[in-house]
């Protein structure tokens, strides 16, 4: 197990590199080509928020604008 702050992460990642996850869009939301090295999972859910056109004010982490159009 791997702890990563608040929380501990056993599943779906590799524990030398941390809480990472794989993310893959296309569609009207998404920047054609682009491209992020490394974001962290608390990433994901305020991005998908945004390309429903939602708030999430209360999130630890932010929308992943770079990919976004």
């Amino acid at each position: 197990m791997v702890e990563t702050g608040k929380t501990a992460g056993k599943h779906g990642h590799h524990p030398d590199k941390g809480p990472w996850t794989t993310l893959i869009g296309f569609g009207p939301s998404f920047k054609k080509g682009a491209c992020i090295e490394a974001a962290p999972i608390i990433d994901t859910a305020p991005t998908y928020a945004k390309i429903l056109g939602l708030d999430l004010p209360d999130a630890d982490g932010h929308a992943l604008l770079g990919i976004l159009k």
